[in-house]
């Protein structure tokens, strides 16, 4: 076992998604198995998830893996990498470990926005748009959910709460009552009424809570990417949990949005002093946003904006991140994308708000002139 290919969460972690999929985290390609077919502790111990693990103990990539080991080649966060600190405490495992210390919840895939590159499994207005079902959970699932947790309760440490909008997920309410004390995260779009919210009110009085909001635009810019939110209610519930957070971090997403628009991003989050961190992934599901496959002058530009933005910044959350993309990218500047990135975007986006979205106040020209 070596760090380049090590992993600790299928040996410490469970990813249940909106549909009943198990999953070692939310990065995984296809499942363990799901919770409205079969028994959760049976998923957990299959022959897929002893598998997954043997090919970590072997140095091998498994291909529910895939998608670190794509961004990672790109310079990008995932969440492998970020568990580095992690391996040393996983020398004595083999492919039945299993000592549960987190779990991500995605209960169902309620949400009350579209975002641009969002999709059906993690919004339910992307589910209503593209006239597609994901299957919810069932109730009887749910509650072995809720058992197996119990007898987990001695070595949880963390819960993640996402979405689909964890502030609109009723099921949580029950999971503070059963964890009142353990440390949650909880990553919220923060595009609904904070202050008249039954979840965000109890996660306020609870002691062991941080925030993280999921933004990578401003201004008129955000509500285009954001479809469905407001700016100016945004800004407010941004103060409104500052008064009332423990920690709250910004999760970003480096794209064709924000490549070019790094520096009016810093500067509202320098305005405002309510940030502890910074933390920037690269997105995957839409070919055209994703950086790495733009052309040349593209590229060019998309550096000299880091460039620019380490030195306006230079001690600032996540601009360590973002020159590592900055060196990949400088390493791939004169290769030829496999994807013809520009062409992609632009007919992913005429199709967006010509058929999708097509009650947008702007369009993708109208905020960004320029860009190609």
């Amino acid at each position: 076992m070596n760090k380049d290919t090590f992993c600790p969460y299928p040996f410490s972690t469970i990813f249940l998604g909106a549909d009943g999929g198990i999953k070692p985290c939310c990065s995984a390609r296809g499942v363990l198995g799901n919770i409205n077919e079969s028994d959760i502790t049976d998923i957990l111990t299959n022959s897929i998830s002893k598998e997954l693990k043997t090919k970590i103990l072997n140095n091998e990539w498994h291909p529910m893996c895939a998608q670190c080991k794509e961004l990672e080649s790109i310079g990008a966060r995932t969440e492998r990498s970020e568990a580095y600190y992690k391996y040393d405490d996983f020398k004595n495992i083999n492919n039945e470990t299993l000592v549960l210390k987190k779990i991500d919840i995605r209960w169902t895939n309620t949400c009350n926005l579209s975002c641009n590159y969002c999709y059906p499994f993690f919004s339910s207005r992307w589910a209503n748009i593209l006239g597609e079902t994901v299957n919810e959970n069932k109730k009887e699932a749910e509650e072995k959910v809720f058992e197996f947790l119990t007898e987990h309760r001695n070595t949880i440490e963390c819960i993640n709460l996402l979405g689909g909008e964890p502030l609109l997920q009723k099921q949580n309410k029950k999971l503070f009552d059963m964890f009142p004390n353990t440390n949650y995260y909880v990553l919220t779009n923060l595009a609904l009424d904070i202050e008249e919210n039954v979840i965000a009110k109890n996660l306020f009085k609870m002691p062991n809570v941080e925030w993280g909001i999921s933004f990578e635009t401003v201004g008129n810019k955000f509500e285009y990417v954001r479809h469905g939110a407001e700016w100016n209610k945004f800004v407010k519930n941004l103060h409104i949990l500052k008064n009332n957070a423990k920690m709250i971090n910004a999760h970003p997403l480096y794209c064709t949005y924000t490549a070019l628009n790094l520096i009016e991003y810093y500067e509202f989050i320098s305005s405002q002093d309510l940030f502890d961190g910074i933390f920037w992934a690269s997105i995957g599901n839409v070919k055209g946003l994703n950086v790495s496959n733009m052309d040349r002058e593209f590229k060019i530009k998309a550096i000299k904006e880091i460039e620019l933005l380490e030195k306006m910044f230079p001690n600032a959350q996540g601009v360590d991140h973002l020159l590592q993309i900055k060196n990949n990218l400088e390493e791939n500047i004169d290769n030829i994308p496999a994807i013809d990135g520009k062409k992609h975007f632009i007919k992913w986006s005429n199709e967006l708000e010509g058929k999708y979205l097509t009650d947008k106040e702007f369009s993708f020209k109208d905020l960004w002139p320029d860009l190609f």
